[in-house]
Order: structure tokens, then C-alpha cells, then sequence
């Protein structure tokens, strides 16, 4: 066997590569993209999201300015849809989800208002141009989409402001804004090929594509408003010059393959290619008589009956004129299904009339028997427009019936249904009949656009064979391909909306105060005793765990015991815990006592707890809040090996209630610890049938928002582990960043100022840009503003403020 190049070369220095597996440098964060994510001057989340060198390339003013349009033609469109879907979920008859409290996104947009359209220009110039984070705009820009609402003040006071954009407005376009350079990096794919067909930088002689496909081809890429309308552009030259794209391919790997010919040749080889000719209209003209009505005629000089003129084709490949009409049928009907005006039509129209019909297999007859199924709601659903899946989580539902063959699903364009209820074997043929109906349908639309003005049975009989080809290009091609994508959309929708309600529980939950008494200063930790039973194994130790956790989130003490109950009854004893949370209040100066536990019996464990704290408060006067704490975090972390790695020293049962303190004490904090686990809390009931980890991205928003709201002490952070998971979710850091500065802080190299993360080159500018404000330096030994939430660049501004105050 052949030694590694590293081992025949010793004078080569080893790499990281050479020692280690792939999946390990990935999962350590340790690989060259790794370290390209880390060294960037890009906010490491864009970088993530980031599918090729167009997502990072900061957009031209001229694009901008495209992009302001095309995102208000999506919103618009997105907005109506809303609009209407609201309209109807309240006859909706079936809806089983509870959208009542979703977030109602844009209610300033006013597209008449010249003040909403700078603002969403300004909005998108920030993060295309300038990579801009949203927290940091919402909380530093605010200029560009909070605006007066007149120009003079009145009576001398401030006049009122509008805010046209929330932060969930600037989430929504920040996906808009990656939705957009999708859009460019696949129209600059096609206009490379188009270059390349051209033979631009080359001699004319090694054009390959004609001026006429090429003038065609700019006026599709011009007037191109989606991926979809280039993905047309780009298979309809792929076909009509797919022996030129093989033989780069072929160039490119550098070996031979077999050859796959291409529309053309494929009709030049069995002689299609002449007699579509006699159709008298090409695919081309099709289309534009569908953009542009009247635009081209049929020409109907040929007096040979379709059948007779096929006779020249019969051959070695077609030996009928039977087989040789079919196969220009079919012929013409690949160049019709390709022409991307017809396509244009064809998807605009089925995004207006396309329903969604469900029949139960023999397998969800049996088994959706009760409304408690998930599939019940829709077991026979019939005729219901995609616009009313809009808005709920339903059609990731009805996909995941489907996948488990509980029910079979078709979209239709036709309202006729002969379905037997009584015997589900009928519905193969009726579902036939229907995908015949909709083809129909749309050819309908078309026909007139490909038929001849001449009367005669010579003209009718061409009609025909045009016809016949149309209705094999929409069945057999167009309404296919059709359908994929209204599927991929209606997932879409569907994933965004269980996303979306995933991410606001989260926030619900992440953004709350810590726990406090009255007494307390604000912004000062409590000190926490944990009380938890139930669910713990009580052979070795008591059922219950007593934990005391101090300010900075470290145990302090930990006992264990049986019972809590004060006895009333002099004849017996207190149980064995009273006397050990007694102590503990003696002994340390308690602001909490978080009651928390796995079983049933919580309720009345926290009564016990709170007789006690209540009965010790009135001797001594102390301020104790006695409250019930969540667990939900705890139980994912307390046997994790993240817990087991930073409390070895504690059982599980410990690390649980330590855990418990800690996310009392502060939330973000708490769910940081979790990264990727928060998958695992209970957010929506739909949140397991999406892809988990485009579900993550948009979840740990929620964290984003939290923590730029709130701020972190990094210092603090460097000296305490169990908070460092908090700095990746600062606005332009991510786990790599932020593991990076916190690498080259810990073990007492504490900032003394912000400017500390510039000169240590801990980050670059336009992270700091980024960050800086929500960073605090505590103590602030080079400037009192580090200890703030004012940026560095309002610095100034601040300290005119203050002296202005003091008439200095």
C-alpha cells in the first residue's frame, strides 16, 4: 500500500488535516472555512447563510435599487395573501391551529408613501452594502425607518414619529435580502453561459449561439422577476445547446462521457426537425402570442392532410406515419414545455387556480378514525386553494400523512370529482381523469394563441395536431413541473410559519426578568436555593435536593433529604429538610428559594417549602421570594457532557438544580447553554416534521433578539463558563468569533475598553461595528461609556449631552 504524502515527505510540515478526521476538525470548528469564517470582516451569521462568493459581495447602488423593487413586489404580494388568507380563517371549518397570535408583520407598509420606500431602500443599503446585523440597526439606525409625522413641531414639542419597521419587519427582510442575491448569483450563472455560447473574449468564429436566441435570451433575463423565471431561461438553452454545454463538461473533467443529445439533435437525427416546420407557428412565437396577443399568425399555406405529410418520415426509426406523427407531436410538444413564456403563463396561472385534493389510502381509512388524528381535519379535503394553507403549519401535516401513506394528495385545476366513498379502488381512475381535466384546462388558455384564422378540414386537421401536441406539453411536462414547485412553495410557507412560532415561544420564554425580591438593587443576580424532588434516585440519598447557587451562578453548599413537611402536631417530627433549608437561610443571605421537580408531588412540595420560608421570614424579617422555577432546560443539560465537564464534582442531580438557579437567575443565559438542543424543547407541534437545522437558524433568533437587548458583561463572561454560550448570539459574532475572543481573554486578560477589541485585534471593523455597543466592559477603567449600552460612535454625543445637562 502507498504511504500518505506526509510520511514520504518528512520535511513537509503536518497539518491539522493530516492528524485528524474531517468530522472531527468540523465538529471542533477547526477547519480552513472555519478559520476563513472567523478571520472574515463579515458577521459571521451572513457568512453562514452564505451559499457562494455572491451572497457576501456587497451590492452595487444600481442593485440596490433593484432589489428595493423586486422586495416590494414580493411584499406586496405577501401582504395580499395575508390580507386575504385573514379573510377566511375565520370560516375556515377545519384549522387546527391557533393563529390568532401571530405576529402581524409590516402594519405600516403604506407602497404610496415615499417615507416606508426609503426606509426599506435605507433597511436594505445596511445590510447588502454595510453588513449590518439587524439588532444593530434596530438599536443604532433608527433614523432611516423612524420618521416624523410632520415637519414643524407643534407648540414647541416634538412631533409625534412613525415607525414604520419592527424588528420582525427587518428579519423579514433580511431573508428577503438572501432570497435576492439567490436571484443574482442564478442570473449571473446564465448570463456567463450566455457569454460563453457568445464567445465573448474569443473570435467570432467561435459563437456557437445565434443573435436571434441570444437577443431572446436578454429580454427573458431583463424582465426575469424569480429564480424560476432563470431556471427556465437556463433549461431552455441547456436544450437547445446541449451538445456545446457537454462538450465544456466533457473539457472541464477532462475524460470522455456519453454523449446525451439535446432537443435539436435529437429532431434532427429522426427528421422531426422539418416537419415541425409545417406546423406553421414555432414554440417561440407560442409564447409571444401568449405575452403579447396577436403578435404572430399561423401560417397555413400547406394543403397535405397532417397523416400524409408524415410519409416522408417513415424510416428505420419511424417505420409508420402513425408512429412518425406522434413523434412530431411529441417533438413540438418538448419545444413547447421549454419556451419560458409558456412557462411564465402556465405557473401564473395555476398560483391562482390551483387546489388541493386528498383522498384516504385502505391504511388512513382504518387508522384517522377519531379527530384527535392529526390527518382528520383533512382526510377528505376537496378543492381548497393553496392561498388558504397560508398561515398554519397544515400542509407539513398533510405531507407527513402522505409520507406514512395514511392519505395520497393531488393538486388539481379542475372542480369535478367522482369519488366513491364506498370503494377507494375508483380512485386511481378518478384521479386520471382529473390530471386529463387540468391539462385541459390550461390548454384551453393557450389554444387560441396557436390557432389558424384559415377555414377548411386541412386547417382544422393541423389545428388539431397543434392541439394534441399543447395538451402532451401541459400533461406530460408543464403541470408536472408546475406542481413541484407549488409543493416546494406550500413547504415553504408552511416551514416559515412553524419557524417563526417556534422562535416567538422561545423569545416568550427567554425574555423575562430574572427573579427578585422588592428589596433588591436593580441589575443585581439573586442568590438562589434550589428545592427539587421527584424523579431523582433516592436509593443511596434523599428524594430531595436542597442546592445553594451564589450571584456569579456557582454552588455554594448541596444536601439532600427526605421531606419538607413542618409538622403541626408537637408529637412529630419535622421532616428532615426543614431543618437543613433553616440552616441554609441562617447561614447565607437567600433571595430565592426556587421550588422545581419531575413528579406530580411539586404542588405539594412547594407548599412545604413555603411554610417553611414563610414561618423563618416572620422571625427574622428577611425578604425571601418563594417561587416554582421551570425545568425545561435542566433536564436537557443536567447529563449532558457539557454539564458533566464543567461540574464534575456534582452529581447529575446537582447539576440539575444548579441549572434551575442559573436560568432563574438569567434566562438568555440558561437556554445559551443549550446551542443546538433548544431543538429538543417543545415549541410547536409541527417543529419535528421541518428540516431541523434551517429550523435552528431561524430559532436562534430568538436568542440574537434577547441578548442584544440586554447586553453582556464580557469580562464576566470570560470568567464564568457557563455564560460564554451568550457571546455568539451577540449581533456580528457567532460560535467561532466569539470562541476566538474569548480564547485570547480568559485567564485574566480582561478588556480595560472597548477599543481593546480593536487594538488586541480581537475582531475587525465592521464586527466591532457590530458588537461594540452590546458589549460592556465592567469595571470601565479607560472610559465610564464602556460600562454602557451607547455605542462608540455616539460617544461624543454623549458627553455633549452631559454637559449641555450640567451648563458646562
Amino acid at each position: 500500500m502507498e504511504a500518505p504524502l506526509a510520511d514520504r515527505d518528512p520535511s513537509r510540515e503536518k497539518t491539522l488535516a493530516d492528524v485528524f478526521e474531517p468530522a472531527e476538525l468540523e465538529a471542533k470548528m477547526m477547519t480552513q472555512r472555519d478559520e476563513d469564517i472567523r478571520t472574515s470582516d463579515v458577521p459571521e451569521r451572513m457568512q453562514m447563510r452564505a451559499t457562494g462568493a455572491e451572497s457576501l459581495r456587497p451590492l452595487s447602488e444600481d442593485e440596490i435599487e433593484e432589489e428595493t423593487t423586486w422586495v416590494m413586489r414580493q411584499l406586496h404580494s405577501w401582504l395580499t395573501r395575508q390580507e386575504a388568507r385573514r379573510g377566511r380563517e375565520h370560516k375556515s371549518e377545519w384549522d387546527t391551529d391557533n393563529t390568532s397570535d401571530e405576529p402581524t408583520l409590516f402594519q405600516h407598509a403604506d407602497f404610496a408613501n415615499e417615507r416606508f420606500l426609503a426606509a426599506v431602500l435605507s433597511v436594505l443599503k445596511l445590510l447588502s452594502q454595510d453588513f449590518y446585523e439587524v439588532p444593530f440597526i434596530a438599536r443604532h439606525r433608527r433614523e432611516v425607518f423612524v420618521t416624523a409625522e410632520s415637519e414643524s413641531d407643534v407648540h414647541g414639542e416634538e412631533p409625534p414619529t412613525r415607525e414604520w419597521l419592527s424588528i420582525d419587519d427587518l428579519w423579514k427582510l433580511y431573508d428577503f435580502d438572501l432570497q435576492f442575491r439567490g436571484l443574482l448569483a442564478a442570473r449571473r450563472h446564465l448570463q456567463n453561459m450566455v457569454r460563453r455560447l457568445k464567445g465573448e473574449g474569443v473570435d467570432d468564429s467561435t459563437r456557437e449561439i445565434s443573435h436571434e436566441d441570444e437577443a431572446y435570451a436578454s429580454e427573458l433575463i431583463a424582465s426575469a422577476s424569480g429564480v424560476e423565471d432563470i431556471m427556465d431561461v437556463t433549461e431552455w438553452l441547456q436544450a437547445h445547446y446541449a451538445d456545446v454545454i457537454q462538450k465544456w463538461s466533457r473539457e472541464r473533467a477532462g475524460m470522455k462521457r456519453v454523449q446525451n443529445l439535446g432537443l435539436k439533435e435529437r429532431a434532427k437525427r429522426n427528421g422531426t426537425d422539418r416537419f415541425v416546420e409545417r406546423f406553421g407557428i414555432t414554440a417561440r412565437q407560442v409564447g409571444d402570442n401568449v405575452s403579447t396577443p396577436g403578435r404572430h399568425t399561423v401560417d397555413s399555406n400547406t394543403s397535405e392532410m397532417p397523416l400524409d405529410a408524415a410519409r416522408e418520415l417513415v424510416g428505420t426509426e419511424l417505420v409508420s406515419p402513425d408512429i412518425a406523427l406522434k413523434a412530431a407531436k411529441a417533438t413540438f410538444a418538448s419545444m413547447l414545455e421549454l419556451d419560458p413564456q409558456l412557462r411564465r403563463f402556465v405557473r401564473a396561472y395555476c398560483d391562482e387556480h390551483v387546489c388541493v385534493v386528498v383522498r384516504p389510502t385502505d391504511k388512513g381509512l382504518r387508522e384517522v378514525t377519531h379527530d384527535e388524528h392529526p390527518a382528520f381535519a383533512f382526510k377528505f379535503l376537496k378543492q381548497k386553494p393553496v392561498a388558504e394553507f397560508m398561515g398554519s403549519a397544515q400542509f407539513i401535516e398533510l405531507e407527513k400523512a402522505v409520507h406514512d401513506g395514511l392519505l395520497r394528495m393531488q393538486l388539481s385545476l379542475s372542480g369535478e370529482y367522482r369519488f366513491d366513498n364506498h370503494d377507494l379502488r375508483t380512485d386511481d381512475a378518478v384521479f386520471s381523469e382529473d390530471r386529463d381535466r387540468s391539462a385541459r384546462a390550461v390548454t384551453v388558455q393557450l389554444d387560441e394563441h396557436m390557432r389558424s384564422s384559415a377555414s377548411g378540414d386541412v386547417a382544422a386537421a393541423w389545428d388539431t395536431v397543434r392541439s394534441d401536441a399543447l395538451f402532451m406539453a401541459v400533461r406530460d411536462h408543464l403541470l408536472p413541473q408546475m406542481w413541484r414547485e407549488t409543493v416546494q412553495k406550500l413547504h415553504q410557507q408552511a416551514f416559515d410559519y412553524v419557524a417563526d412560532a417556534c422562535r416567538r415561544s422561545l423569545e416568550q420564554r427567554i425574555d423575562v426578568q430574572a427573579a427578585r425580591t422588592s428589596s433588591m438593587r436593580t441589575g443585581k443576580k439573586p442568590r438562589v436555593a434550589v428545592v427539587a424532588g421527584g424523579g431523582f434516585d433516592a436509593s443511596s440519598r434523599g428524594a430531595l435536593r436542597v442546592v445553594v447557587v451564589d450571584e456569579h451562578g456557582a454552588c455554594s453548599e448541596d444536601f439532600s433529604a427526605d421531606s419538607m413537611r413542618m409538622q403541626s402536631s408537637g408529637a412529630l417530627a419535622d421532616g428532615d429538610g426543614v431543618a437543613v433549608l433553616r440552616g441554609v437561610l441562617e447561614r447565607q443571605r437567600i433571595d430565592v428559594v426556587a421550588v422545581s421537580g419531575m413528579a406530580l408531588q411539586t404542588r405539594r412540595l412547594f407548599d412545604d417549602v413555603q411554610s417553611v420560608v414563610n414561618e423563618f421570614c416572620s422571625h427574622t424579617g428577611d425578604d425571601v421570594l418563594v417561587t416554582y422555577a421551570s425545568d425545561e432546560v435542566a433536564r436537557l443539560w443536567w447529563d449532558s457532557d457539557a454539564a458533566r465537564a464543567e461540574l464534575p464534582q456534582l452529581r447529575k442531580e446537582e447539576r440539575y438544580c444548579v441549572c434551575v438557579a442559573r436560568t432563574l437567575q438569567e434566562p438568555a443565559a440558561g437556554y445559551a447553554t443549550l446551542g443546538r438542543d433548544l431543538l429538543h424543547l417543545t415549541l410547536h407541534k409541527s417543529q419535528r416534521s421541518v428540516d431541523q437545522s434551517l429550523l435552528f437558524i431561524v430559532v436562534e433568533r430568538a436568542l440574537v433578539n434577547v441578548v442584544s437587548k440586554i447586553g453582556v458583561d464580557i469580562n464576566d463572561l470570560a470568567q464564568h463558563v457557563h455564560k460564554q454560550p451568550m457571546l455568539q448570539y451577540v449581533s456580528g459574532l457567532g460560535s467561532r468569533k466569539a470562541h476566538a475572543i474569548l480564547s485570547r481573554i480568559s485567564g485574566g486578560h480582561d478588556l480595560e475598553s472597548r477599543s481593546d477589541l480593536i487594538v488586541r485585534r480581537l475582531c475587525t471593523r465592521t464586527v466591532f461595528v457590530n458588537c461594540a455597543s452590546f458589549l460592556r466592559v465592567n469595571p470601565p477603567v479607560m472610559d465610564v461609556l464602556d460600562d454602557t449600552r451607547i455605542h462608540p460612535e455616539d460617544y461624543d454625543l454623549a458627553r455633549k449631552m452631559a454637559l449641555d445637562a450640567l451648563d458646562i
